[in-house]
């Protein structure tokens, strides 16, 4: 039997806790779209866009703040 690498933090752990949010995520969504629940609808696209505008604005603010130093002319 091959014996797995012993990591500080559980990989495996963390991988199931996330997996167990994503179906939880997913039986709460499933739920709300069978109430017919406009939350259930508002809530998810919402966090997606500002998702999207938080990393677009964190893609603008690091190429605006990193120092370009001029070429090394010979």
């Amino acid at each position: 039997m091959i014996e797995e690498p012993r990591y500080k933090s559980n990989p495996k752990k963390y991988g199931g806790v996330i997996c167990g949010g994503a179906v939880l995520g997913g039986a709460l969504f499933a739920a709300g779209v069978r109430r017919r629940s406009y939350w259930a609808l508002a809530f998810p696209v919402a966090a997606g866009l500002l998702s999207m505008l938080g990393l677009a604005f964190w893609i603008g603010w690091t190429l605006f703040t990193t120092k370009i130093e001029a070429p090394i002319e010979d």
